[in-house]
């Protein structure tokens, strides 16, 4: 399987909105937003987004479809979409954070991102200092 990340738009991340609805996650648009997928051929099979706040880059709206979790999916998604914040020029705050769920917090922590606290069901955590 040869999986291609692509910047995709927030109506082309609606078509899997099913599977955020089954684990219990709303997909939302927000003035900004930049979106990311990746693809099994023609098939869109995980999604990620990020977008400016006064509070630095948020990262958002996280999913990879159940069939294919623990391919590395996932991971190829956060780095292309670190990749990708780092060329943001005046990005204003040199802060990343997340509210992210139980699956996805070891690979913030991987990433050197620092669990700040619980919000719900949610983790909250930030990284500062971009380079």
């Amino acid at each position: 399987m040869e999986i291609v990340i692509k910047r995709i738009n927030y109506k082309t991340a609606l078509s899997v909105k099913n599977a955020y609805k089954a684990e219990g996650l709303k997909l939302r648009d927000f003035k900004g937003m930049s979106w990311l997928g990746a693809y099994d051929n023609t098939t869109l099979i995980g999604v990620v987004a990020f977008r400016r706040t006064k509070k630095g880059i948020v990262f958002k709206s996280d999913i990879v479809l159940k069939e294919y979790r623990g391919m590395g999916i996932y991971r190829k998604l956060f780095t292309e979409r670190l990749k990708r914040i780092k060329k943001i020029k005046g990005t204003g705050s040199k802060r990343m954070y997340a509210y992210c769920t139980q699956s996805s917090l070891s690979l913030f922590l991987e990433y050197g991102f620092v669990k700040k606290r619980k919000v719900g069901r949610y983790t909250y955590v930030e990284y500062n200092n971009i380079k």
